[in-house]
C-alpha cells in the first residue's frame, strides 16, 4: 500500500470503506472494463474457444442442423462451457495479477484521497 508514515495520527480507512470509494468514484467500473477488454483482445484465448465449440460432439450429432440457434449455443455449452469457463477465468485471474491492469496503483490513489480529505 501506500507509505503510511504520514498517516500515523489518522485512522485508515477500511477495506469496505476503499472499496465503497472504489465504486462511488467510478474506477471499479474502469478496472472491471479494463480487464474485461485485455481478455477479448487476447488471441490465444479466443483461438481456443473457438477451436472448442468447431469440436463439440453437438455439431457432430445427426439433427444438429435442425436446432434452433438458443437450444444448439445452449447444447454447446453444455458440452464445453465448463472448459472454456474455466479458460476464460484462468485469464481473468493471469490479467488481474499482471502489471498491465494497475489496480494497486487505483487501490493505493483511493486509499491516499480517502486520507488526505480527513484533514
Amino acid at each position: 500500500m501506500a507509505d503510511l508514515g504520514d498517516y500515523d495520527m489518522r485512522r485508515q480507512p477500511t477495506a469496505a470503506e476503499v472499496v465503497g470509494r472504489l465504486k462511488d468514484d467510478g474506477d471499479f467500473d474502469a478496472l472491471r472494463r479494463a480487464i474485461i477488454r485485455k481478455v477479448k483482445d487476447n488471441e490465444v484465448l479466443r483461438n481456443n474457444i473457438i477451436a472448442e465449440v468447431k469440436q463439440s460432439m453437438v455439431l457432430s450429432e445427426d439433427g444438429s442442423e435442425k436446432f434452433k440457434l438458443k437450444e444448439l449455443s445452449d447444447a454447446i455449452f453444455q458440452d464445453v462451457g465448463s472448459k472454456i469457463m474455466g479458460q476464460i477465468s484462468d485469464e481473468v485471474w493471469s490479467v488481474i495479477q499482471s502489471k498491465e491492469t494497475d489496480i494497486r496503483g487505483t487501490v493505493e490513489v483511493i486509499f491516499n484521497r480517502i486520507m488526505n480529505s480527513e484533514h
